[in-house]
């Protein structure tokens, strides 16, 4: 089943509250992989989690 993320943001706020706490831990991985590659696995499974989490909609992505 295909999940409309644009809606989806728009309209449920526990969803979109969710979505920007992984947004943001993979945020602050990424600032950490750049000091130290060792939590590069870490970061890698938070995106997998990421991307799950939207079924693997890439949307959020790719910049408009």
């Amino acid at each position: 089943m295909y999940l409309d993320l644009e809606h989806r943001i728009r309209t449920d706020g526990q969803f979109l509250c969710e979505l920007q706490r992984r947004q943001q831990h993979l945020a602050q991985l990424e600032q950490q992989v750049l000091s130290d590659s060792g939590r590069l696995s870490d970061y890698h499974q938070a995106l997998r989690d990421l991307l799950e989490f939207c079924r693997f909609n890439f949307s959020l992505l790719t910049p408009y």
